[in-house]
């Protein structure tokens, strides 16, 4: 989804949320889609009133972990994935995010696990492809990494963080021409990722392309990248 399709998104829940305030479903989207946003206390607070009206709905649970994710709070992200899969085990998106809060955690054998359970769960699970090629990465196998990203991007080629990811892979495969390709697709989809900006100027340093490079660097950095 490009920026604008979540901004969308955004206001329809919100929309629905005047109409319906005991709307629990239409809370947990908002939440999931500030995440999407990067406005993660609000997507905090959005998972709290959620959870507040049913405690017991494993996707207000997953929402939260998202939230908590986002905000760098890794521990309480993971109770909160647990949380949501003790509700429902078959939860594939708590499987998903529970894989992405252990690679942050640097527990990278346990999230392929985690990720793996997901994709058993969903085979078509593209954002759960996506997370299982950078565990990949982190593992140093690189190959099957860009094969699982590659697998995300046929089921859905939409999702800015997957073409950032797979141009990262081949930026350290050295095949800078295709990593550049690729962050350039992650910035059509989503102009304001400012770590695709500064990773696009690193490739094209490598290319030789200079100047080229000093811009990306500088709108990195007014979009809020820090060394």
């Amino acid at each position: 989804m490009k920026r604008k399709d979540y901004e969308e998104a955004l206001d329809s829940f919100k929309e629905a949320i005047v109409l319906d305030p005991g709307n629990v479903y239409a809370y947990a989207g908002k939440s999931e889609t500030l995440s999407w946003l990067k406005k993660y206390q609000e997507a905090l607070r959005s998972s709290e009133q959620a959870i507040k009206l049913d405690a017991n709905l494993a996707y207000a649970w997953t929402c939260k972990g998202m939230a908590w994710h986002g905000i760098e709070q890794y521990e309480d992200a993971l109770s909160a994935f647990d949380k949501a899969l003790r509700l429902d085990p078959k939860f594939t998106s708590a499987w998903n995010g529970k894989g992405v809060i252990l690679n942050a955690l640097a527990q990278h054998e346990e999230a392929l696990t985690a990720l793996d359970e997901a994709l058993r769960l969903d085979p078509q699970l593209a954002l759960a492809w996506n997370n299982r090629g950078v565990t990949l990465h982190y593992l140093n196998r690189y190959e099957e990494s860009l094969t699982a990203l590659d697998k995300s991007i046929f089921i859905d080629s939409n999702i800015a963080l997957t073409w950032h990811n797979k141009g990262f892979a081949l930026h350290n495969l050295a095949l800078y021409g295709d990593a550049l390709s690729a962050y350039t697709k992650s910035l059509h989809l989503d102009p304001e990722f400012a770590q695709t900006w500064k990773n696009k100027s690193d490739t094209l340093k490598k290319l030789g392309r200079t100047e080229e490079a000093e811009q990306c660097h500088k709108r990195a950095i007014k979009l809020g990248w820090e060394e």
